[in-house]
């Protein structure tokens, strides 16, 4: 949970660690550590199924879904930061949320729906959750 600060926002910093690739039913996981003003840390790691590669990318094989992946780095780090971002905002305690919703997909890869959170270097977000903003609890 967030801690509050002296002007009660709600700041959370998210920090991309890496790409996993388990050899289960998961092709991939994307890891990202979420840490809050009081240095509470947690890990979530957003995954990806091979059906959900293979649907959205039109492809049939593993091979190539992994081959989507590592061209496509960029794009499923968006989708990670962007549910990690719903998550924080939905006061949401999961940790391994299933990303299968392709229109939800298409709508970040269209930019139509876009990270809230703020870049400070290239693996480092801080965000504060827009539901929060100039309401003050």
């Amino acid at each position: 949970m967030p801690i509050e600060d002296k002007e009660q926002t709600k700041i959370w910093k998210i920090e991309f660690i890496d790409f996993e690739y388990p050899n289960g039913f998961e092709i991939v996981k994307i890891i990202f550590e979420v840490t809050n003003l009081n240095n509470t840390t947690k890990v979530i790691r957003p995954k990806f199924k091979i059906q959900f590669i293979n649907d959205y990318f039109s492809i049939n094989d593993r091979i190539n879904s992994i081959q989507a992946v590592k061209e496509n780095k960029q794009l499923f780090k968006t989708w990670g930061l962007v549910k990690v971002e719903e998550i924080i905002s939905s006061n949401s305690n999961e940790t391994e949320p299933d990303i299968t919703d392709l229109k939800w997909a298409k709508k970040v890869h269209d930019c139509q729906l876009k990270p809230s959170s703020r870049p400070h270097g290239t693996n480092i977000f801080y965000y504060l959750p827009e539901s929060k903003i100039g309401f003050y609890n």
